[in-house]
């Protein structure tokens, strides 16, 4: 099974049905910001100075802590706890105990990240296996060792980061998935499915998308009019992703999306105000009204971005035909 199947397979609520949501459906929490590969499609392979790397900081486990206190405030638990931002997760050496807190916390229905797992070892496998991590989602960059360099600039032992995803495999409780960029291949797509599919519960191939258009050149690297997973793109008026869940930098900033450049100016953190006041406060309302009834256009960040279209959001999610009703039950909070 592919990643696009698990998004459409999986039981997904009827968006609009349950707007406004009490409680966000998913959550991202970034353990660090640093990352330790320079992917060319990345922003961390980008030499132009931004607001995301430009933040080089591993958050503590006291801030964790107080990030699950504050989860505890929402009347329900969320569907995923995501522990993934703009930096690789692993980098963080708390990452075992982020991920044991939050399951003994009870504040999500599921604990996952992504890793590009070039620090996985054994002793972080166990880790994860007993502290009941419930998905790793890895993503690889290439079939050896010399696409890794010229796609990430850092040199990978690619035996050693399949024995570590083997054993993982062998020892884990929760699901593994992998996918790998379509740049990295080089026509070894029957060798990934060969040497990985037995691996995991879920693989893919996935396409580069241009996400960040502003701060890299794409040219050659993506096909144009595609999502992720190669279908054809549905155009979107209004952007679902909002409306179900929000992200919380390594320093505490929270933005109402994932894609990490912010597209609300005023800003807000959940160190100075708790996430659920943020989630039902004023600013993320007049946000998502602002989304509903002017549409992507009137932010520049959303403007530029291909999520809404992405259709890893499936009509369920489709807010299109429901503007004014939302845009009502929203004036009314």
């Amino acid at each position: 099974m592919t990643n696009r199947d698990m998004f459409f397979t999986r039981k997904r609520e009827i968006l609009y049905k349950n707007i406004p949501l009490d409680t966000p459906f998913s959550i991202q929490i970034e353990p660090s910001s640093l990352c330790n590969i320079r992917c060319k499609y990345c922003m961390h392979g980008s030499n132009i100075p931004n607001n995301i790397t430009s933040v080089k900081q591993l958050m503590t486990k006291e801030q964790f802590r107080e990030i699950l206190l504050q989860l505890k405030q929402f009347p329900n638990k969320l569907k995923t706890l995501v522990l993934n931002g703009m930096g690789e997760p692993l980098t963080n050496p708390h990452i075992v105990d982020f991920v044991a807190m939050a399951k003994e916390a009870d504040v999500a229905e599921k604990v996952e990240f992504f890793t590009n797992a070039l620090l996985l070892s054994k002793k972080l496998s166990d880790g994860f296996t007993s502290a009941g991590l419930d998905v790793m989602k890895v993503s690889l960059q290439g079939m050896d060792s010399d696409t890794y360099r010229n796609i990430c600039g850092v040199a990978c032992d690619f035996e050693k980061l399949y024995e570590n995803l083997q054993y993982y495999s062998t020892i884990r409780t929760g699901q593994l998935l992998i996918k790998i960029i379509d740049i990295g291949l080089n026509g070894k797509e029957d060798l990934f499915l060969e040497k990985f599919g037995p691996l995991a519960n879920m693989v893919n191939v996935e396409r580069v998308r241009p996400w960040y258009q502003e701060y890299i050149r794409y040219d050659g690297m993506c096909e144009r009019g595609v999502t992720k997973y190669g279908t054809e793109i549905i155009e979107r008026e209004v952007c679902p992703i909002p409306f179900m869940r929000m992200l919380v930098r390594v320093n505490g900033d929270v933005s109402p999306c994932y894609v990490h450049l912010f597209p609300i100016q005023e800003k807000t953190n959940c160190f100075e105000q708790s996430l659920k006041e943020i989630w039902n406060g004023k600013i993320r309302r007049n946000f998502l009204c602002q989304m509903l009834s002017e549409t992507y256009r009137s932010f520049s960040i959303c403007a530029d971005c291909q999520l809404r279209n992405e259709n890893s959001f499936c009509e369920s999610d489709n807010l299109d035909p429901y503007r004014d009703l939302l845009i009502q039950r929203l004036s009314e909070i």
